[in-house]
């Protein structure tokens, strides 16, 4: 995150999601904790599914992003 460089990010979500591909929504959701702890790189994720048109990836961040809001709030 720190280069900006949005290939070098781009290719290490490549590399994160294949590896939680098809182990479930536990893998996605331990891999959305563990991006919404780096600065900018949920951004940057919701970028990555954005230009991939990857709308599954979309939803997972948004309802992750949802609960997140909800538990801070209450």
């Amino acid at each position: 995150m720190d280069s900006g460089d949005p290939n070098i990010i781009d290719k290490v979500f490549t590399e994160i999601i294949n590896k939680t591909h098809g182990k479930g929504p536990n893998e996605i959701q331990k891999m959305l904790l563990l991006v919404n702890k780096i600065d900018d790189a949920v951004r940057h994720l919701r970028n990555y599914a954005k230009k991939r048109k990857d709308n599954q990836l979309l939803e997972s961040l948004i309802e992750f992003q949802n609960k997140k809001s909800q538990a801070e709030q209450g």
